[in-house]
C-alpha cells in the first residue's frame, strides 16, 4: 500500500528560513494599501514593514520558496490572515518549495479551502507535481486550475498523477487553463507527450466545462491528441485556442470533432491564429452554420482576407444564435470590411461585438450605419486601437442616438455614453 507522503525540498531556494521578513520587505513610500499591517500572529517574523502590495507579494514570495515548514507556515499563515481573495491561491513569479507549497495549502484550508489555484511563472518538476497532487487531495475544493507562464520540467507520469488527483477529486474540476507555458529550452508550449496526457484527462473529465490553450504551439500531433479527447468529452460549454498557431487543418480537424464530441459547446475562440482563405472562410461557415449550440464565437486577428470573408458573411445572414461575435482584424481592404459590417448590421439577435479595422472612410462610415440600426446589441468593443478625437466625437454622436448599447470600448478604456439612454 503506497503511503501518501510529500516530497521534501533538497534544492536551495533564495530566501533562508531564518532570514527575517523586515529585510525581506523593505518599507515603501508609496503605500498602496496598508491593511496587511495590522493583527500579527504572536511569536511570527516582524511584518510591521508591509505597507503596500508590492510588499504583501514578497511575504508570498517568502512563503512559497521556504524550505522550512515551520517558517513557511508562520508565514502562509500571516498571507491568509491578510488575503481579500477567499478561495483563491496564486504561487507568484520566482522559486516554489515543496514545504512551501504545501504550507499554503494547510495554511488556505484553516480559512477556506481552495477553489482556485494559480501558478505563475513556476518551475515545475517531479518534486512540485506530485507536491501538488496530494495536497489537492488532502487541503483543497479545487474547481479552477490555471497554469501561466510556467516552464514544465515534470515528466508525463508527474503530470498526469496531478491531473488525475484533480479529476478524482470532488468537487470536481470545471476549469483548466494553460497560458503562455514553456518548455525546458524556453520554446513555447508543452511536449507531445503531455498533449496526450492531456487528451486522456479531457476525455475522461465528464465535469470539465472549460478549457484554454492561450499562447502554446498546438503541433500537427498535439492537435490530433486534442481532438481524441475532446470526442470524448460530453460536458465543455467553452474552448479556448488562441495564440497557438491553430491552422486550416486544424480548423478541419475541430468540425470533425464537434460533430460527435462535445454536444454543450456554446463558446468558442480562435483569436489570433492562422485561418486564412478560401479554405477557412468555407471551414468557418460551416462550423457557424452546423453547430447547433454555438453562441460565442472570436476569429478576431486571422489573416482570413476578402475570399474567406465572402463565405463567413454568407453564414452570419443565415444564422440566428450568435450572441457575441468577434471580427477585429482579419486583414481585409476598408470596402471588405464594410461589406462584413453591413451583414452584421441586419442581425438582430447579436448582444456583443469585437471590431477592428484600419478604419478608412468607407469602414468608418459602416460602422456609424451598424450602430444606428442594429437592434438589440449592448456592448461595442473597438478594442486597443486609438481612434482621436474627431472619431470618438462621432461616434458618441452615434451613440446618443442608440438606445440599447449600455458599454462602449475604445483605445483599450470604457467611453462614458454621456445622455446614452438605459434600457429599461
Amino acid at each position: 500500500m503506497e503511503v501518501d507522503t510529500y516530497p521534501t525540498s533538497s534544492a536551495s531556494h533564495p530566501y533562508s528560513c531564518t532570514e527575517s521578513f523586515q529585510s525581506l520587505v523593505p518599507e515603501s513610500e508609496d503605500s498602496v494599501c496598508s491593511v496587511w499591517i495590522t493583527d500579527f500572529p504572536r511569536g511570527g517574523p516582524d511584518l510591521r514593514s508591509v505597507t503596500d502590495i508590492h510588499g504583501y507579494y514578497q511575504v508570498v514570495k517568502y512563503a512559497q520558496a521556504c524550505g522550512n515548514p515551520d517558517e513557511a507556515r508562520k508565514a502562509w499563515d500571516w498571507v491568509m490572515r491578510h488575503d481579500f481573495f477567499p478561495g483563491h491561491l496564486q504561487f507568484c513569479l520566482g522559486e516554489i518549495a515543496p514545504e512551501g507549497l504545501r504550507a499554503a495549502f494547510e495554511a488556505k484550508s484553516r480559512h477556506q479551502k481552495v477553489t482556485q489555484l494559480e501558478l505563475l511563472g513556476a518551475k515545475l518538476d517531479d518534486t512540485l507535481m506530485k507536491t501538488l497532487a496530494r495536497s489537492i487531495r488532502h487541503d483543497s475544493d479545487l474547481q479552477e486550475l490555471h497554469f501561466k507562464s510556467c516552464t514544465f520540467f515534470a515528466s508525463p507520469a508527474a503530470l498526469e498523477e496531478l491531473l488525475e488527483s484533480v479529476r478524482t477529486h470532488e468537487p470536481a474540476i470545471h476549469t483548466l487553463s494553460l497560458r503562455s507555458n514553456r518548455l525546458p529550452n524556453g520554446e513555447p508550449g508543452m511536449l507531445a507527450e503531455y498533449w496526450q496526457v492531456l487528451s486522456s484527462f479531457i476525455g475522461k473529465a465528464q465535469h470539465l466545462e472549460s478549457f484554454v490553450s492561450d499562447g502554446q504551439f498546438i503541433s500537427p500531433e498535439a492537435a490530433q491528441c486534442l481532438a481524441d479527447g475532446l470526442k470524448k468529452n460530453k460536458s465543455l460549454e467553452a474552448i479556448e485556442l488562441t495564440r497557438c498557431n491553430f491552422g486550416n487543418e486544424q480548423l478541419a480537424l475541430l468540425l470533425s470533432v464537434l460533430q460527435t464530441g462535445c454536444p454543450k459547446l456554446d463558446t468558442l475562440s480562435l483569436r489570433e491564429n492562422s485561418l486564412s482563405g478560401l479554405a477557412a472562410g468555407l471551414l468557418l461557415e460551416k462550423l457557424i452554420a452546423e453547430h447547433p449550440g454555438l453562441k460565442r464565437l472570436d476569429i478576431s486577428m486571422n489573416p482570413l482576407g476578402g475570399q474567406g470573408v465572402r463565405y463567413l458573411t454568407e453564414a452570419l445572414g443565415k444564422n440566428e444564435r450568435l450572441v457575441d461575435f468577434g471580427c477585429a482584424f482579419l486583414d481585409l481592404t476598408d470596402a471588405e470590411y464594410a461589406t462584413l459590417l453591413g451583414a452584421l448590421a441586419k442581425r438582430a439577435g447579436i448582444k456583443k461585438l469585437k471590431l477592428g479595422n484600419d478604419w478608412d472612410a468607407k469602414g468608418w462610415a459602416a460602422l456609424i450605419t451598424l450602430i444606428e440600426k442594429s437592434k438589440g446589441l449592448k456592448q461595442l468593443d473597438l478594442g486597443q486601437q486609438a481612434l482621436g478625437a474627431r472619431r470618438i466625437k462621432h461616434l458618441k454622436q452615434a451613440l446618443a442616438k442608440h438606445s440599447t448599447i449600455e458599454k462602449v470600448y475604445a483605445g483599450g478604456a470604457q467611453l462614458h455614453l454621456q445622455g446614452n439612454k438605459k434600457p429599461r
